[in-house]
């Protein structure tokens, strides 16, 4: 919910749309919104992307274990952000992320920009 809250400042400047709430997109709707390329919020798309997949077979599934591999995108990131830091398991990776998420969603003011 924290990175969906950061998602929601980021889209509307990057893409300068009003009132973006009132289109009622999903957490996935609006991952996949964020950029492709040549913006910070396309370093960390892929990795908002994975834990949403997570979520969803919890939702199938009660006892899912989640795997390494099912965050491969996560860890691509924390390798770069968070360098040398071995996580445990996959949920203190995911946990790691969502600051590193926030962070690329963050919006300077304007004068700094």
């Amino acid at each position: 919910m924290v990175v969906e809250n950061f998602i929601n400042s980021y889209l509307p400047d990057f893409y300068g749309i009003g009132a973006l709430e009132e289109l009622r997109l999903s957490f996935a709707q609006k991952a996949k919104l964020l950029p492709t390329r040549r913006s910070s919020g396309a370093f960390v798309r892929p990795g908002i992307i994975q834990p949403n997949a997570v979520r969803n077979k919890f939702g199938h599934r009660l006892d899912h274990q989640i795997d390494f591999n099912e965050i491969e995108a996560i860890t691509r990131a924390l390798a770069i952000t968070r360098t040398g830091v071995e996580f445990n398991s996959p949920v203190e990776a995911i946990e790691a992320f969502a600051p590193v998420a926030c962070a690329f969603l963050s919006i300077p003011p304007k004068h700094l920009q």
